[in-house]
């Protein structure tokens, strides 16, 4: 072994690793394995008492939750103490990025946009150019749908430049989600395809199910109850989870109501 390893400790791995993995886990639709795996850093790192790792092992916790869309303050809070008291300016600017996506979670719409804005010139500042387009996506439901559509085809832009493509076919879902809401339903119709034909393609389960649900709700609407319940009702079968994640539980809902619709009053339910 080469000096410069010699004196590593060998206990990186087990929070680099496991973070990593409960994302990829996350995205897959492992959600359970997910938790696992985020938590054995979590406890890793604290056990370390190193604190870059710590915030290494809070960041992709918080990361886990904002895809499961749980909340996750007293992580995010903690993030960003050590962050602030230790000097760690990535983290920092993670910490409000996770924060402005809290704040769009809660419907506020001014604080959001702001912390966004915030987290990523702090973000840009130190030369990191990913995981923007992720970001958006979390914040760009709350704004006004000019706003959004310019924020979200900006992403999309910046896609084709990195090539960073694992959070795509969220940014196409969202953007059909504005698109209805602004009452082009074709455009919507399109959007949400695209997403879901992506998220198929990269074979990731967590973005085919908000694709599918937000489709299928889609047709709900349109009174397109059997195409709705043809498409969510299999993509949703698929997961196993004992104990269900907001997308979960919210594509439960709509299944229940596809298999016991026949004529209903025209609803717009959120994303």
């Amino acid at each position: 072994m080469s000096k410069r390893w010699s004196g590593a400790d060998p206990r990186i791995p087990g929070i680099a690793v496991p973070s990593w993995l409960a994302i990829t886990l996350c995205l897959l639709g492992h959600y359970g394995e997910a938790r696992v795996q985020c938590e054995l850093a979590l406890t890793e790192a604290r056990r370390s008492r190193r604190l870059h790792w710590l915030a290494f092992a809070l960041g992709a916790n918080g990361w886990l939750h904002q895809l499961l869309r749980e909340e996750a303050e007293r992580l995010i809070d903690e993030l960003a103490l050590i962050s602030k008291e230790q000097g760690f300016p990535y983290w920092a600017a993670m910490a409000t990025l996770f924060r402005s996506a809290a704040a769009a979670r809660h419907g506020q719409q001014a604080e959001a946009s702001a912390l966004f804005q915030e987290g990523v010139r702090a973000h840009r500042a130190l030369g990191a150019g990913s995981m923007t387009p992720s970001w958006a996506a979390l914040v760009a439901p709350v704004l006004g749908p000019g706003e959004a559509e310019v924020l979200l085809a900006e992403q999309l832009d910046q896609i084709e430049v990195t090539d960073e493509r694992w959070g795509e076919a969220e940014i196409h879902r969202v953007r059909g989600e504005v698109a209805w809401r602004r009452g082009d339903l074709a455009a919507a119709q399109a959007y949400l395809m695209e997403a879901l034909a992506l998220a198929r393609r990269q074979e990731a389960r967590h973005w085919e199910l908000r694709a599918a649900t937000s489709l299928a709700r889609l047709w709900y609407d349109d009174g397109r109850c059997g195409e709705a319940r043809d498409l969510l009702a299999p993509v949703y079968g698929w997961f196993t989870e004992p104990v269900g994640t907001p997308d979960l539980k919210e594509a439960k809902v709509l299944l229940d109501k596809l298999r016991d619709s026949g004529e209903h009053p025209s609803t717009r339910e959120g994303f």
